[in-house]
């Protein structure tokens, strides 16, 4: 192995092991902005049943 290779080599193992690290935060913040989401659209839903519905 020349030193190309091994440079290379170890800027892909650099962004496996930052990768690795990264990944739960990153996964964290995608759930979170899903319950979010989720949240707002139930929060929704309950007030168009009260509009539509319940307010006579």
């Amino acid at each position: 192995m020349n030193t190309q290779q091994l440079k290379q080599l170890g800027v892909i193992i650099a962004i496996i092991v930052i990768a690795a690290i990264l990944l739960p935060f990153i996964s964290g913040l995608i759930s979170l902005l899903i319950k979010i989401v989720l949240f707002l659209a139930i929060v929704g839903g309950l007030y168009w049943v009260y509009q539509t519905y319940l307010k006579k």
